[in-house]
């Protein structure tokens, strides 16, 4: 009996050790290590923990809808990863951070690919984006993908009067500095990759 039991537990083992080889592992914060900020505040190429930025000033449209302000932001960003790592890499995040700009007081809504609208949520995993272009490009010398992602982002708020709506988009506009900050890295199956981070000029403009 005891040896019947003892190869029943054997077995067990062996079939949990080969399940585990098919599970992906997931990403959380203590597996991050967070690359040193780089500011860009033109189009500009910078190369961080094999994700790259190429980041314009980002541009902000306000304008006002009776007593709601409203401010359309296109996103535009490229990013520049390793083609052999980019081909095996499960998913390429990106992620925004608003803290630094007037956009970060008010609500926003975006539209994902299957055209659902949400609020105050955008999908990071790239792979459930729909991307404006990827193409074959090399930064000093050395061979790179491109990709590029632009998506909007709606931001509003509702005020007592248009008087105050108006007021709060002058205020708006005559701030110069503004910035977008961005992380961004992917899951390769051999390793993990660390985020290289970029931040971005914020303009905002009257419509």
């Amino acid at each position: 009996m005891k040896l019947l039991i003892g190869g029943c537990f054997i077995a067990v083992m062996l079939a949990g050790c080969g399940k585990e080889k098919n599970v992906k592992p997931t990403v959380s914060s203590r597996d991050i290590a967070t690359s040193v900020p780089v500011q860009s505040t033109s189009v500009n190429t910078t190369l961080t923990y094999n994700v790259g930025f190429e980041l314009p000033v980002q541009k902000v449209i306000t304008l006002i809808d009776k007593n709601t302000l409203k401010m359309v932001y296109n996103e535009t960003v490229n990013l520049l990863v390793d083609p052999s790592e980019y081909d095996r890499a499960w998913g390429l995040r990106l992620t925004e951070n608003f803290s630094s700009s007037a956009l970060a007081s008010f609500d926003y809504t975006t539209v994902t690919k299957e055209g659902h609208v949400t609020k105050n949520w955008v999908d990071e995993n790239l792979n459930n984006v729909i991307l404006k272009g990827k193409a074959d490009t090399s930064v000093n010398g050395v061979k790179k993908v491109k990709v590029k992602i632009e998506r909007a982002f709606t931001f509003t708020k509702e005020y007592t009067t248009p008087q105050l709506a108006i007021a709060e988009q002058n205020a708006i506009l005559a701030r110069q500095n503004d910035i977008i900050s961005f992380a961004s890295f992917y899951y390769s199956e051999d390793k993990k990759i660390s985020p290289a981070t970029a931040k971005a000029q914020v303009i905002y403009v009257k419509n």
